[in-house]
């Protein structure tokens, strides 16, 4: 089976229709975590000369800015894989519709190597990479990648430059592609200042049927917490803890180059082992700037007939290109 998942600066997801994205029962790529997600200039003079650099030189000391190393994570999942082992490959490239970062010339493999489920972490530096397309803008080894995503941008870099990150991954006859935008922006008016990251405050349970039973009413699910419950045919309902004071006001360039204030609105993805919960996606904000609520509901669906751990995922994405999760662990009785 091949899969591709677009993890877009925006949160976007795709996965083939006939997929619930909440169950993951097969091998998947369920976030990435780049920190941090965002690289930004104190000015935009080394911006500015890539965007609108011709064939002669390009200053090096100002494309060194976006040259620093970047601690990526990605989220793998391999249910039925038994622990099996997962080759991988990291490429970067300019052209955010090449889903898989394959097209002659326009790509640059940054990693490759073999893992297994769970998280596999990088240090790596896609700012300071090189194609082997004109103009070598007087560095001998190629046109830098940052240079070329800036010529192939229709806004010319307003509001920062966003590179393609992918990662293949495969296994037996399963393969699964992830795409995330690392930005490189710079700093346009003085309120600007460079994303980070979101995190979840905590996550809290209740059980929703009496027929679901718990040890416990419910409260908030620690990490090193595994609530007990029993049953078949009701659920359980997830909510996270109130963080509305935790979602940024920031400011970003408008299309008249006019300081824009915006703020943040997350959304969360929900995703388990077994069964389902719907919805499969909370939060963001509507026409009317209204945040819908983050609440949603497990059900086991009658998916096993034998007790196990079942596994839990919750993605928050801030719109902007941040994201981060938190795994949490119950034990489940028919």
């Amino acid at each position: 089976m091949k899969r591709i998942l677009l993890l877009l600066v925006f949160g976007l997801s795709c996965v083939p229709v006939s997929d619930d994205a909440s169950q993951v029962i097969d091998l998947r790529v369920l976030a990435v975590n780049f920190e941090p997600p965002e690289v930004m200039a104190p000015n935009c003079d080394a911006l500015l000369a890539q965007v609108t650099a011709d064939a002669g030189p390009v200053d090096l000391s100002g494309f060194l800015v976006f040259a620093r190393p970047i601690e990526m994570t990605w989220l793998i999942q391999d249910p039925k894989g038994e622990g099996r082992d997962i080759t991988y490959d990291v490429k970067v490239c300019a052209n955010q519709s090449d889903l898989k970062c394959e097209n002659e010339g326009d790509f640059v493999e940054l990693a490759r190597g073999v893992t297994r489920s769970g998280e596999l972490k990088r240090t790596l530096a896609p700012g300071f990479t090189f194609v082997d397309v004109p103009p070598d803008a007087g560095f001998g080894e190629g046109t830098p990648l940052l240079l070329e995503v800036g010529l192939q941008d229709r806004f010319r870099g307003i509001g920062g430059l966003r590179m393609p990150v992918v990662l293949h991954v495969k296994a037996g006859t399963e393969e699964a592609y992830a795409m995330k935008l690392m930005v490189f922006s710079c700093r346009a008016f003085p309120p600007m200042a460079p994303n980070v990251n979101p995190v979840l405050p905590g996550i809290t349970y209740t059980t929703t049927d009496s027929r679901l039973a718990g040890l416990d009413d419910g409260g908030l699910w620690g990490e090193a917490d595994k609530p007990q419950f029993f049953g078949k045919d009701a659920g359980v309902r997830f909510e996270p803890l109130p963080f509305l004071d935790q979602q940024e006001t920031y400011t970003v360039p408008s299309f008249a180059l006019k300081p824009l204030q915006l703020s943040e609105a997350w959304k969360i993805s929900w995703h388990s082992d077994l069964g389902r919960i719907d919805p499969l996606e909370t939060g963001g904000a509507g026409l009317d700037g209204i945040e819908s609520k983050h609440r949603v509901f497990w059900t086991p669906l009658n998916a096993d007939k034998e007790e196990r751990d079942v596994n839990f995922w919750f993605v928050v994405r801030d719109g902007r290109g941040g994201q981060t999760w938190l795994r949490r662990t119950m034990h489940w009785t028919p």
